[in-house]
């Protein structure tokens, strides 16, 4: 008896030390990182990221490196010649005959004889080259500001192509892909030099807003995934950091900031590599894409050390998007021409 009654007492407390470790302030605990030497990233930049919720690493990646992942990227371009928008289907159809079926969104002048790509959803499905730069390379980065403990959870390409007028609007992640605590972050990597004129991503530090919005129509409440006009007006967007930079570039952002990127107006493409990564500690809520991410060829896979006996949640709340694990169309990349307002 007496023996139950200290393993309860020990259960206890650690669920509350597991309860001080949530972060109260920005999205990742400082001090439980900290107790790991970053590998990849300075700790000024660590210390960086922990305040602003946010870091720009120029021409960080390698030229192999690159060289891999646009290889792979021409290759997938020059399978989407095959696909008609017709032939595409909504992110979680899963199609055995043909598996990109649903991992393609065609900008709207795309043809076999110009193809174009909007987005390629879970490029580590389809090549290779992209897993193994998710899970040498990204997944290290990550472990530097979420501790030893990463688990992947998606990723993809996005791209912008002369002409097309694609902007992505204000919007926050977490909302999307919501999880029982604020650590997601996602990393990206431009396959190019980046311009201001090619529309790289802007984001607003988390040091200068920090307050999570319902991605939905005031009026109809249908979810939109952009922060309504109202929301809009109470983010500092003009304090929005710019993230443009030579190829190599890594960008990072907490899935707490509001961000968007502006077309390309200039006379060529921009290919943005997009993954994402929770500390392990992070569940994954019923909501969202979560369920197709669940479901995908990877799963969400731990990459970093194991999984921890707790999951941490963090008491703020979180407005959530519904459950798309039955299909999902992104809704917030459209033609400048046709914003809203």
């Amino acid at each position: 008896m007496q023996r139950a009654i200290a393993l309860r007492g020990l259960a206890r407390e650690r669920a509350a030390r597991a309860c001080r470790r949530v972060a109260r302030g920005l999205a990742t605990n400082p001090d439980e990182v900290r107790r790991n030497a970053p590998q990849c990233i300075t700790e000024e930049q660590r210390d960086y990221y922990f305040q602003h919720g946010y870091l720009v690493l120029p021409g960080f990646l390698s030229d192999e490196w690159l060289e891999r992942l646009n290889a792979a990227t021409d290759e997938v371009v020059e399978r989407s010649r095959g696909f008609s928008h017709e032939a595409v289907r909504p992110l979680g159809q899963f199609s055995e005959d043909d598996p990109l079926a649903d991992k393609l969104v065609l900008a709207e002048g795309h043809t076999a004889e110009a193809p174009m790509l909007t987005r390629l959803s879970a490029p580590v499905d389809v090549h290779p080259d992209y897993w193994a730069y998710s899970f040498e390379l990204a997944a290290s980065i990550a472990s530097d500001l979420l501790g030893p403990d990463v688990r992947f959870h998606h990723s993809k390409l996005n791209f912008k192509w002369p002409g097309a007028l694609e902007e992505i609007r204000w919007h926050q992640d977490i909302q999307f892909w919501p999880h029982s605590n604020y650590t997601p972050l996602t990393l990206g990597v431009y396959l190019c030099d980046v311009t201001d004129e090619m529309g790289p991503m802007k984001v607003v530090p988390l040091s200068v807003h920090d307050e999570l919005h319902p991605l939905t129509d005031p009026t109809t409440g249908e979810f939109t995934g952009v922060l309504s006009e109202e929301s809009l007006a109470r983010v500092a967007t003009g304090s929005a950091a710019d993230t443009a930079g030579p190829r190599g570039t890594v960008t990072i952002h907490n899935a707490r900031c509001v961000h968007s990127s502006l077309p390309n107006t200039s006379a060529r493409a921009r290919p943005l590599l997009l993954n994402t990564f929770v500390s392990a500690s992070a569940a994954p809520l019923h909501a969202g894409t979560n369920g197709i991410h669940l479901r995908s060829k990877r799963g969400m896979p731990i990459v970093r050390g194991e999984q921890p006996v707790f999951t941490t949640f963090d008491p703020r709340p979180c407005p959530m998007a519904p459950d798309f694990s039955s299909g999902y169309v992104t809704p917030f990349i459209q033609p400048a021409a046709n914003r809203d307002g």
